[in-house]
């Protein structure tokens, strides 16, 4: 009767070791997932997708709007679509880069419409209402641009592409830099149409 005692109460601690090292364990991960969140560009506002920007208050070029890019992870099954090519996709994105910039200094809601998601439009439109009509003038002294990464997404093609120089605001005036990476979408399969800028994040 006593050696069955003493089993119950060692299978009674066990139970209870075994409870309390798993609980250790699940705190420890969700410590670890919490800590990613908080990593890089990442951001804990982008619900459905990882292409789902959370508006910031930033510029284009050098005084228009952002937003939080978030973290792409590594992924094995990251696949590029036949059509691409990276040294179009750059030259492409120095382009649209200078165009979304003209379009900021004239106020061409409806050109900064064409090249943004609805989110990220809101959040420009908004932006340079608040400046008023008054045109500007931003020179680009020096732009660079490179691709940062690239993965699928549903039937989404999602880049990083990155994006520093120098511009000028006044003739005369002292050339400043910049440095910002957007996020980019376009469809998958079909190379015809403009990428789709979702976010658009100020480093500097």
């Amino acid at each position: 009767m006593k050696s069955l005692f003493m089993l119950c109460i060692a299978a009674l601690l066990a139970g209870l070791l075994l409870l309390y090292l798993s609980r250790k364990r699940a705190s420890a991960l969700v410590s670890i997932a919490r800590a990613g969140l908080g990593n890089g560009s990442g951001s804990a506002d982008a619900p459905h997708s990882s292409i789902s920007p959370a508006p910031l208050r930033g510029r284009i070029g050098v005084d228009g709007i952002g937003g939080v890019l978030p973290v792409m992870a590594d992924d094995p099954n990251a696949e590029v679509p036949i059509w691409f090519d990276d040294a179009g996709f750059i030259d492409n994105a120095k382009i649209h880069f200078m165009r979304l910039q003209a379009a900021w200094d004239q106020s061409d809601l409806q050109d900064l419409r064409e090249y943004t998601a609805p989110q990220l439009f809101a959040e420009i439109k908004r932006e340079r209402e608040a400046l008023g009509d008054a045109p500007e003038d931003t020179e680009i002294v020096t732009l660079n641009a490179e691709l940062l990464a690239l993965r699928r997404d549903a039937d989404q093609i999602v880049a990083e592409a990155h994006f520093h120089g120098l511009t000028r605001k006044q003739p005369g005036a002292a050339a400043k830099p910049f440095d910002e990476v957007w996020l980019v979408t376009h469809d998958w399969d079909n190379a015809s149409g403009d990428w789709l800028i979702a976010s658009i994040r100020q480093t500097s």
